[in-house]
């Protein structure tokens, strides 16, 4: 028999008169929902971020509020009807508020389900952790769920640590890799991007990505005097995000052999690249070699949750923590959470039923095409381009040489920014596709900085090609008028 208990949130043990004075400071929702971009910006300035403002509000979006989201589209209050072209930076695989997404999530808010405590079993973690294992061939096998990619490298980190007991100290990183922004993880994490010197964890060396030489000279300095590795891990991307490059075949094979030889607990970091964002379902799959732990995340949650995981084979697993002393050695509060558990497992086995697979294929040859033709075409303003599946970047060029070096000697300190002028005109770009495309796209990058767009998978044809001509189109169009124009008015919303 089924009992069903009935709550009464306003019996008088719930429902204490409220303090008028607090209640009156606070925002309800209802009023949220109404509030205006003005408002907003306020806020952030005074109770956010007042430089996360600045930024936003230099673009036109920033001048504006998006009221729902579906699919590849977002409405804006004044814009109306614009494209998303940035895939939600890895994580709208299945573009926004997926219809099958939605209903689980509903189901289980109507069932009530229970999702908090870690000392009762929980059927969402076992089936996703299974459905994980099965994915990767039983190769890896057991998953650990927190919340943000930077969580699961942390974890990741942590367990090839434990692994080896605490007595090897080092563990190897690329020179470029971007892991996140968490001490750990910032630690090992090498992008010029993150130009702020925090404190670091012990032991962190970087090699030359794609360099399996400056790789191994480290392996054979790092040796104890009986000739044992002092290495308990090296990190890598299979295909670098921060800088569109994927890593060759024989480094990650090279790399496999030597971290079986001595020992090493071979990491891969797939967070933005895995979930066919990049081809296929990881893009280490290309190659066939396995890590011995894999960090995942993004599109994981199906646009709606905050998931992530690190996934481990069973020997490095049960070495770290499969003991009942060492069981809750790593947590956390939010491990596991159920609706955001039910969430993955709907958005996995919502990529295999629409074959996200085939579609990224036919995404990647169209964007490649596209790319391909605008280059031609415009020799003069596109100096190059990168990418895979469905993430692509592409280097505008309108300023001349002349006012960028200009730009290295005039008395502002971001002027003289590394890279500040490429910067600029990516930024500019950007903002000149919605304005006058209404497309919405991102930039970024370190060596080199790419005008970056990454459609959802379920995107549809028409809308696809859409997105191209017009983006062909405003290449065409884009000049050095536009950096201008949007310079003055930046200047304006500062002194106004």
């Amino acid at each position: 028999m089924k009992y069903i208990a009935v709550v009464n949130y306003n019996s008088p043990g719930l429902s204490g008169k409220p303090d008028d004075k607090l209640q009156n400071k606070l925002i309800s929702l209802d009023e949220m929902y109404r509030l205006d971009v003005e408002t907003i910006r306020e806020w952030y300035k005074e109770y956010v971020n007042p430089g996360v403002e600045d930024v936003i509000y230099s673009f036109s979006f920033g001048e504006d509020l998006v009221e729902e989201a579906e699919g590849a589209w977002m409405y804006f209050k004044k814009k109306g009807k614009v494209f998303d072209a940035t895939g939600g930076m890895g994580v709208l695989t299945l573009g926004h508020n997926h219809p099958r997404i939605l209903e689980a999530r509903i189901k289980f808010q109507q069932a009530r389900r229970m999702e908090v405590h870690k000392t009762v079993f929980s059927p969402y973690t076992a089936a996703l952790s299974h459905n994980l294992s099965s994915l990767l061939n039983g190769k890896l096998q057991y998953s650990f769920f927190c919340n943000s990619g930077a969580e699961a490298v942390e974890g990741a980190i942590k367990t090839a640590y434990k692994y080896h007991n605490g007595k090897r100290k080092h563990i190897l990183h690329s020179g470029s890799a971007y892991h996140g922004k968490l001490l750990g993880a910032g630690s090992i994490t090498g992008s010029k991007e993150v130009h702020f010197k925090f404190p670091v964890i012990g032991g962190t060396h970087p090699f030359v990505y794609n360099s399996i030489d400056t790789l191994k000279q480290l392996v054979d300095q790092l040796r104890n005097g009986g000739g044992t590795s002092e290495i308990y891990a090296i990190i890598v991307e299979p295909f670098s995000v921060s800088t569109l490059t994927a890593a060759e075949d024989d480094f990650l094979k090279q790399l496999r052999t030597i971290c079986d030889k001595d020992d090493i607990i071979l990491i891969f970091d797939e967070i933005y690249s895995g979930w066919y964002k990049t081809g296929p379902l990881f893009y280490f799959l290309k190659s066939e070699i396995y890590p011995d732990i894999l960090a995942i995340s993004k599109a994981l949650g199906g646009g709606k949750a905050s998931i992530s995981a690190f996934v481990s084979t069973s020997k490095v697993f049960k070495q770290a923590y499969g003991n009942t002393s060492d069981a809750f050695l790593h947590s956390t509060t939010y491990n596991g959470f159920g609706e955001e558990c039910v969430t993955a497992i709907e958005a996995i086995n919502t990529m295999l039923d629409e074959n996200v697979a085939g579609r990224t294929t036919l995404i990647e040859k169209k964007i490649i095409g596209a790319l391909e033709n605008i280059q031609l075409k415009y020799p003069d303003k596109i100096i190059g381009w990168k990418g895979a599946g469905t993430l692509f970047g592409m280097q505008i060029k309108v300023v001349p040489d002349s006012l960028g070096k200009l730009a290295e000697i005039l008395p502002v300190g971001y002027t003289r920014e590394r890279l500040f002028i490429s910067k600029l005109e990516a930024a500019v770009f950007c903002d000149y596709l919605f304005r006058h495309y209404s497309i919405y796209t991102f930039f970024g990058g370190q060596s080199e900085v790419f005008v970056l767009f990454s459609p959802a998978a379920i995107v549809s044809d028409d809308d696809l090609n859409a997105m191209l001509a017009k983006i062909d189109d405003a290449v065409a169009r884009f000049s050095l008028i536009d950096v201008v124009d949007f310079a003055i008015r930046k200047f304006r919303k500062m002194v106004f």
